[in-house]
């Protein structure tokens, strides 16, 4: 795995797709506490990442205390689950005029350069068209938009 390719530069691991799943997040309490905890989990790296007050920013973030109703009730949040477990996610949320969201894309870094962040956001964009959306936007920090 890894090594330097032709061009000098390493190589990309390949995503196991076999091996993966992905799929929607229910309106159960197990997935319901799965897919807050993911949410917490990004929101704590992406103010460590860039430099907030991980305290303060997590009384920001309305779906840690509403889950279900920013994501399953008319939106979608999808997980990436391996045998080993879950290695990321990614959440539709529903707006205004048959468009909605992309957000909460996170694969944890081990995870990384896999092409599942691509698998991921793949996913979410077939959710989104089988929500009968028509457009979705995405608001990515600066600090991660080399991973678009």
């Amino acid at each position: 795995m890894g090594g330097a390719g032709s061009s000098g530069r390493p190589r990309r691991r390949l995503l196991r797709r076999s091996h993966l799943s992905i799929r929607r997040l229910r309106d159960e309490p197990a997935d319901v506490s799965l897919g807050t905890e993911l949410v917490r989990e990004y929101v704590v790296a992406t103010a460590e990442e860039i430099g907030q007050d991980v305290a303060v920013v997590l009384t920001l973030i309305p779906e840690l205390t509403d889950f279900a109703g920013r994501y399953l009730n008319g939106g979608a949040f999808l997980v990436a689950d391996r045998t080993e477990g879950i290695e990321g996610c990614v959440g539709v949320t529903p707006g205004a005029d048959a468009t909605c969201e992309m957000n909460r894309l996170w694969v944890r870094p081990s995870c990384r350069r896999s092409g599942l962040g691509r698998a991921l956001s793949e996913a979410s964009i077939d959710a989104a068209r089988e929500l009968g959306f028509r457009r979705m936007i995405i608001d990515v920090v600066p600090q991660r938009t080399i991973a678009i």
